[in-house]
């Protein structure tokens, strides 16, 4: 029997995520090709310029990505005579971005190729200035073999005597049994099972902590706390190693959390798990179901906990703002579920009056969507 839902998004949706064969994942291998480091392009479809370029400099495109958000790959000009000769064979990670969801679900997606032959060769990539591998992004890497010290942004045009180009076996819109074969091996590498934590079975994923939710998220404490009363534990994933959470993810009964990038993390589950995502927005969130088609050990349960009036100031679903608070919805669940309920207040309006205004004053210090992280750490001193 399919779980009750408590929403009226339609979670059934159908993506356009499509399984593709593993024969049609190719690699290229390129002798004398140039590695181009990031830059950003004030305009064109292609904002994300970097790449790879034959020794006929010429842009190879299978360097690059064309679909999706975060689409990047172009050729610009560069000074022949300082560009640097490195006499190595590389593989090719390409453009790197520290979302965790993004990560996961489309920029990793090369890296099936150190699945059976990974000979200790450095991955190189290009990001953004100040956006290097770290934290669980390098654990990540650790997990397929690759020591941190083989990971190597390119700061500037180098030549090397081979880059090995793979296809990406997942991206936005397909994957392959690669991309699976890829997960499972960072999975049984975090060596999860001797791993103490969590301390619970039932676990509660706070966003409260993570650097932005101030600016963004309005009324997640008030829900947090009705889950806490019955017996959940509070978890700030942001805090936890890699292979905690993947821990977590296996170990864990019933695992609650806001939409967006936590409920991404069902690709580390291989344990059957009950999961209550609580929907922000009206928006679908698209990866979310398409991916659970593809790793679907958890049984999902979605709760509209969005305030209604608010709803059409969300941008998106990454960027917000969310305007969350104790819905009918989430009212009966609670009841449905035999959980201490509670009631609704006048309170309850007054916060979200409260929530408005808060944002309001964080547009005015400047563009919402642009914020910068100087006027966060200012407001975050006035608000907490």
């Amino acid at each position: 029997m399919r779980t009750k839902q408590y929403t009226n998004i339609n979670i059934l949706q159908q993506t356009i995520y499509k399984k593709v064969l593993d024969s049609d994942i190719k690699i290229l291998e390129l002798d004398d090709a140039v590695a181009l480091p990031f830059v950003y392009l004030d305009s064109g479809a292609i904002r994300r310029a970097g790449g790879i370029l034959d020794k006929e400099n010429n842009f190879v495109e299978e360097s690059g990505s064309r679909q999706g958000y975060l689409k990047y790959g172009k050729a610009y000009n560069i000074d022949d005579s300082k560009v640097e000769f490195v006499d190595e064979e590389v593989i090719w990670f390409g453009y790197y971005y520290s979302h965790w969801g993004h990560f996961i679900i489309e920029l990793i997606g090369r890296m099936w190729a150190l699945l059976d032959n990974y000979n200790n060769q450095k991955i190189v990539y290009i990001s953004q200035d100040g956006d290097s591998f770290s934290g669980v992004f390098l654990e990540f890497m650790s997990y397929l073999g690759v020591p941190k010290e083989n990971i190597v942004k390119i700061d500037k045009p180098t030549r090397f005597s081979k880059i090995i180009i793979p296809d990406y076996s997942a991206t936005e819109y397909h994957y392959s049994d690669k991309y699976i074969r890829l997960i499972d091996k960072v999975i049984s590498g975090s060596d999860y099972e001797n791993c103490d934590f969590p301390i619970n079975e039932n676990i509660y994923l706070s966003r409260k902590k993570v650097k932005d939710s101030k600016i963004k998220d309005f009324g997640e404490s008030e829900i947090e706390n009705k889950f806490l009363e019955n017996c959940f534990v509070s978890v700030s994933p942001e805090k936890l190693s890699l292979r905690e959470q993947i821990s977590l993810w296996n170990k864990s009964k019933n695992i609650v959390c806001i939409n967006g990038t936590l409920p991404l993390n069902i690709i580390f589950t291989r344990e059957k798990i009950n999961l209550i995502v609580l929907n922000k927005t009206n928006i679908i969130h698209e990866a979310l179901i398409s991916i659970h088609s593809v790793f679907d050990k958890a049984e999902i349960t979605y709760i509209d906990v969005f305030y209604d009036k608010y709803k059409s100031l969300t941008k998106n679903i990454g960027v917000g703002p969310f305007f969350l608070h104790l819905s009918p919805q989430l009212k009966d669940f609670f009841k449905d579920n035999q959980f201490k309920t509670f009631k609704n207040s006048s309170i309850e309006t007054i916060k979200m009056k409260t929530y408005l205004l808060k944002y309001k004053i964080f547009k005015i210090y400047g563009d919402y969507y642009y914020l910068l992280p100087k006027y966060y750490y200012k407001l975050k001193k006035k608000f907490t």
